[in-house]
């Protein structure tokens, strides 16, 4: 297969998981209190949204590219 297919394959699939899933959840520790001996720490958790309008856009131009491809190698 050529690039512009892969490229359209990985398109497609990223669109698919941005789709399904809301988002990249971690955890970030956080020092609270550090006067000494004494540290106190926070866990706080922060997200990376996924917009549905971006996995939309995703799945169209990956299917574009694979079409593209395809026609091209005929």
């Amino acid at each position: 297969m050529k690039g512009t297919v892969w490229i359209g394959i990985i398109l497609i699939v990223l669109g698919g998981i941005m789709l399904v899933f809301k988002g990249i959840t971690y955890v970030k520790d956080e020092t609270v209190v550090d006067a000494g001996p004494i540290e106190l720490e926070a866990e706080q958790r922060e997200t990376i949204p996924f917009y549905p309008v971006l996995g939309v856009i995703a799945l169209v131009s990956g299917a574009g590219f694979v079409i593209y491809g395809i026609r091209k190698q005929s």
